[in-house]
């Protein structure tokens, strides 16, 4: 928006690195004791979580953004194409090579073809990851921001107030606060808020709460249907042989973009056992081996603060660099030790349940805005899902004979019908759900341009304007809401020369 030529204001609730006094506006009141990430999982500062995220990049599928008549699930109110235009964007933007995210990859990266094709079971896609370096958006854009006169960034600036011109409906400024509790106030033509999906949540509650609960008087679904992927960790993979298992399951480089192989439960499978979306991968756990000191250094770089006594610490690697070097330059792979020990994690779409819900609590932070009231837990449909995939991988695995390969181990008592998956699952990191998008006001908080229906120059970019989860990162699709939103905002606004907060 500013390259359009839009005065664009951003208010930063952290600052330009990593604050413990800042991060601690996190904390939440956490009912049932279940939601595990609270504070690992979401970060203040300039780029927000990006500067510690993984980085896993796939669209939600088709599929799944559709209509699943079989779980009562309507399609999202957008079409396809409205998004998936924007997918060279990302691409450039995280400097990700192009290329398709689905089972077409396997022609580049397997052509012996050892890999399945045609699953009736999974759906094979591949992920991108941008590189450490360019994972984190606020220092991909910072000189940007620097250069360009018409993009204010305040950093440490936390909104903690909203002012309503209750005659027209429309939001007329609000108060961010700093450390010192020191209050700014910004006037704008449109606002949007953009801070993951439970802060989103929790103003856009205390924005209605500040008003006498008339934004939202519509409806009463503002802050519930809170969903999230849970994961479970279901069987280990026996490495009998470390090239061979390192070639099936390890990571590929394509046109220099690593990619990841993402099993989905295909949506004949999703049919069959009329359970929501779910995904298997191949995890690893590196805290055993050189790629522990390797995947440190790289978090450093992503997070803007490299440590030279890390990178002097890998010299004494020499031999495993050296290996590393030779997979990744000429076999296209990343390298992984037989210390390197591989694992299977489920993670299932939860469907939106009234009763998983952001409320606010009578508890304040340090700034004064109510704290986060959470209500969340796994439910017999995700269960569900679960037994569903653990059944599928077993058939998968011996189908494709990749037990000859790489057998598995399953957990402990996985297959006693006793035995509950959810009582041990966790939370993925992927909230949303709870300012959900529609068409009719009375069951959802934005329209398909992600303006609040009730607050026409207020709009919300964030996962929780998803309807459904599907069973892919939230991050690629995310991207694709916000350039779509970008696009219709400059063009409503590029030619009445006003102010755009975010």
């Amino acid at each position: 928006m500013a390259r359009a030529g839009i005065h664009v204001i951003t208010l930063e609730s952290g600052g330009l690195a990593f604050d413990d006094h800042v991060h601690q506006l996190n904390q939440i009141e956490d009912i049932s004791g279940r939601y595990t990430r609270i504070m690992t999982g979401r970060y203040r500062g300039l780029g927000g979580s990006s500067s510690h995220w993984g980085g896993r990049m796939l669209p939600i599928s088709r599929h799944e953004k559709g209509n699943r008549d079989y779980l009562g699930q309507p399609p999202w109110p957008i079409l396809p194409e409205e998004t998936d235009r924007y997918e060279a964007d990302i691409d450039k933007l995280f400097r990700l090579a192009p290329g398709s995210f689905e089972e077409d990859v396997l022609e580049t990266v397997d052509p012996a073809a050892a890999f399945p094709r045609n699953d009736p079971d999974f759906v094979c896609r591949w992920a991108k990851w941008p590189k450490f370096i360019h994972c984190n958006l606020g220092a991909l854009m910072r000189k940007e921001i620097e250069a360009r006169h018409n993009w204010d960034v305040w950093i440490n600036a936390t909104v903690t107030s909203f002012t309503m011109n209750r005659e027209c409906g429309r939001l007329a400024s609000v108060t961010a606060r700093g450390p010192d509790g020191r209050p700014m106030t910004v006037s704008a033509s449109h606002f949007v808020i953009a801070a993951g999906t439970l802060e989103s949540t929790r103003l856009l509650l205390w924005m209605n709460a500040e008003t006498d609960d008339r934004p939202f008087q519509r409806t009463d679904c503002l802050g519930r249907n809170f969903q999230d992927h849970i994961m479970a960790r279901i069987a280990s993979v026996c490495r009998r042989e470390t090239a061979s298992t390192n070639r099936l399951f390890s990571q590929h480089f394509v046109k220099g973009t690593r990619r990841s192989v993402h099993l989905e439960l295909s949506p004949q499978a999703q049919r069959e056992d009329c359970v929501s979306a779910g995904f298997a991968y191949v995890a690893m756990d590196y805290e055993l081996s050189p790629m522990a000191a390797l995947k440190d250094v790289a978090r450093g770089i992503q997070a803007g603060r490299p440590e030279v006594l890390k990178i002097l610490g890998l010299a004494p690697k020499a031999g495993f660099l050296g290996r590393a070097a030779y997979w990744r330059y000429v076999r296209h792979q990343l390298f992984m030790p037989k210390e390197v020990s591989f694992h299977i994690e489920a993670v299932c779409e939860q469907m939106p349940v009234a009763e998983n819900q952001v409320k606010l609590s009578f508890n304040r932070d340090r700034l004064g805005v109510p704290k986060i009231k959470l209500n969340w837990h796994p439910t017999d449909a995700d269960e569900r899902t679960f037994r569903s995939l653990a059944s599928r991988i077993e058939r998968y695995w011996h189908r494709n004979g990749l037990d000859r390969a790489a057998p598995l181990s399953w957990t402990t008592g996985f297959f006693n019908p006793s035995f509950q998956i959810i009582d041990g699952a966790v939370d993925y990191a992927h909230p949303s759900g709870t300012t959900r998008m529609g068409l009719d006001p009375s069951n959802s908080v934005v329209n398909v341009d992600l303006a609040c229906h009730n607050v026409p120059n207020l709009s919300v970019v964030s996962a929780s304007v998803f309807p459904t989860a599907g069973s892919a990162n939230p991050t690629f699709t995310l991207m694709e809401l916000a350039m779509r939103l970008a696009d219709r905002l400059i063009a409503e606004l590029s030619t009445l020369g006003l102010r755009f907060l975010v």
